[in-house]
């Protein structure tokens, strides 16, 4: 039900929406670690098919998995989710909502994310992904680090021969270490890279509600980062039209 609202909201206004389905429940795994696979994988396959069927015509992409590179996110091995994960969840998609696009495979920066994972994902199911997601945080937490972090995995993308396809961070941030002036500074910094590059196609700022998120916690007034944000995607070519908006904007940032 959270998720049906979620979703109509968005298109409701006209957005874009991408769904990742990640994390074994209980019943499925017999442990409370949401990162272990399931003790069925068919398990797993059975929830993305349904999840395309419920969704198709209304979500536009969907991942499998997230940042499976990490341990908190993934107890079992490389081989287990590159077989019994992602490509039997990619052909699901596809058998189910041909038209629907898929994303992936959503790996973190902070582990060996190049040569130990992508190159073995990109063997097994690079045609199945229609874009690539990825996330960056590392590269000595300034923009011009993690750009150059972000142009070596779309390099290696285009040696193997996916140039042609778009290229996402679904993924990149800033916590408390830095303040919230200069997280909004970061945050402008990086979607002028963006849009420099005419291969980067999407930045997914993270997160929206959180202490150093857009938005500070669940009843925050919006912080720098918001208004950075939306005034970035007010200028853009693809901003909508007043009548596409949200009927109730937030309001200007404070003044003084």
């Amino acid at each position: 039900a959270d998720t049906d609202r979620v979703v109509d909201l968005i298109k409701s206004r006209g957005g874009y929406v991408n769904l990742v389905v990640a994390y074994t429940p209980q019943w499925a795994s017999g442990s409370t670690d949401k990162a272990l696979p399931p003790r069925d994988p068919n398990d797993y396959v059975a929830y993305v098919r349904k999840v395309a069927e419920r969704y198709r015509g209304k979500a536009d992409c969907i991942g499998i998995w997230n940042e499976p590179n990490l341990r908190l996110f993934w107890g079992g091995t490389k081989s287990q989710y590159i077989n019994q994960i992602l490509v039997p969840g990619l052909r699901a998609v596809k058998e189910v909502a041909p038209e629907m696009q898929t994303c992936g495979p959503d790996l973190s920066s902070s582990g060996d994310e190049r040569g130990d994972w992508m190159e073995p994902i990109l063997n097994a199911a690079g045609p199945m992904f229609d874009i690539f997601t990825h996330h960056q945080y590392d590269g000595d937490d300034k923009v011009s680090g993690r750009v150059r972090e972000i142009e070596k995995m779309h390099d290696l993308l285009v040696s193997r021969g996916y140039g042609n396809k778009p290229f996402w961070v679904t993924e990149t941030g800033w916590g408390n270490e830095v303040s919230a002036t200069k997280r909004a500074e970061m945050l402008r910094g990086m979607m002028t890279e963006m849009s420099r590059r005419p291969w980067w196609n999407k930045l997914f700022w993270y997160d929206s509600h959180s202490e150093h998120g857009l938005i500070p916690g669940e009843n925050a007034a919006p912080g720098p980062s918001f208004y950075a944000y939306r005034d970035i995607i007010a200028a853009s070519p693809f901003a909508p039209t007043p009548a596409e908006g949200p009927s109730n904007p937030p309001p200007p940032p404070p003044t003084g």
